[in-house]
């Protein structure tokens, strides 16, 4: 059995979990940063681990697109998935909005990494937005995002069987 775990990232949070999760699993594994995946031969795999921030709602669109094109392809494999948000308890809304049904129900297995922000690697807006949204939710009482490393080990323990 081989593993990929093709993950989209932006600002780095992503390829970090995605590496950690490699150290994990107990098949040969790569992991490739979706932006790289041209000539990425599905058929060398037998499990097919996506990852994506989100950022507004919104998962990696160059995930979101090269998972459209293999949809058929993926039907054939074991598929899981995980995001890194900065709100957890939207992460399966954001999975629903995002990734294709089919593959959803067919997931071995779903998780949220949580998430991290380091505004000094933020574009503007991206700063902007972080710092509005960051401000409401501690208006609201939220705690500030961070990282849920437990998370990896779970999908993880989910990928080995």
């Amino acid at each position: 059995m081989k593993n990929l775990i093709l993950y989209g990232t932006t600002y780095g949070c992503t390829e970090f979990c995605a590496n950690e999760l490699k150290k994990k699993l107990n098949a040969p594994t790569d992991c490739v940063n979706v932006s790289q995946a041209a000539g990425v031969e599905l058929n060398a795999y037998d499990t097919i681990i996506l990852g994506s921030p989100v950022y507004m709602g919104q998962m990696d669109k160059h995930l979101k697109a090269w998972v459209n094109e293999h949809e058929q392809a993926l039907q054939s494999k074991r598929v899981a998935f995980f995001v890194c948000c900065g709100f957890p308890e939207m992460a399966q809304k954001h999975l629903e909005a995002n990734m294709p049904k089919s593959l959803l129900n067919k997931a071995i297995a779903a998780e949220c990494f949580g998430g991290k922000m380091d505004i000094s690697k933020m574009k503007f807006l991206h700063r902007l937005i972080t710092k509005m949204v960051a401000k409401a939710a501690e208006e609201e009482g939220k705690q500030q995002p961070q990282m849920i490393l437990e998370n990896i080990d779970k999908l993880a323990r989910a990928i080995n069987g």
